[in-house]
């Protein structure tokens, strides 16, 4: 709170955009977790079916776990359907990677906190150097959580 004199008397100042910071970053954390458990409700069934077909179907781990750079580049582990063995995409692994299916364990992800519905994409460390986004310019990519959408 700042105080100013005119010579009228004096006028107080809140500062609101501090506020409104903290209100937006809780709204949009309840959006994701809210958004989150209701994706994971109604994709139930289809992850059901999709990691029944990885298991007898293709014989392999069901999750695939790959370290990823998030907010602040703290590193943590994404979630997906794995679609690949050996380097080699599956028959099961092109239809979900086709649909997008593959990434509906990401959910999971934005519950625990290491994502966000939206935000940019979250990359490997390798992608960061190869791109040369280790610089100023691309430095405010990491003050946000990397999301599902890719915005």
């Amino acid at each position: 709170m700042v105080v100013y004199s005119y010579g009228y008397g004096d006028v107080i100042v809140i500062n609101f955009h501090v506020y409104h910071y903290r209100f937006s970053f809780y709204m949009k954390r309840l959006f994701d977790i809210t958004f989150s458990i209701v994706a994971l409700i109604v994709f139930l069934f289809p992850m059901l079916v999709i990691a029944l077909l990885i298991l007898f179907k293709e014989k392999h781990f069901i999750i695939f776990r790959q370290e990823r750079i998030g907010k602040d580049k703290k590193p943590f582990k994404i979630l997906k359907f794995q679609t690949m063995v050996n380097g080699v995409v599956t028959p099961t692994g092109k239809v979900l990677r086709r649909t997008g299916l593959d990434e509906l364990m990401q959910f999971i992800n934005v519950l625990r906190g290491d994502m966000s519905i939206i935000g940019p994409r979250a990359l490997m460390m390798t992608d960061i150097d190869r791109l040369g986004w280790n610089d100023e310019f691309h430095a405010c990519r990491w003050n946000i959580k990397p999301g599902i959408s890719g915005f």
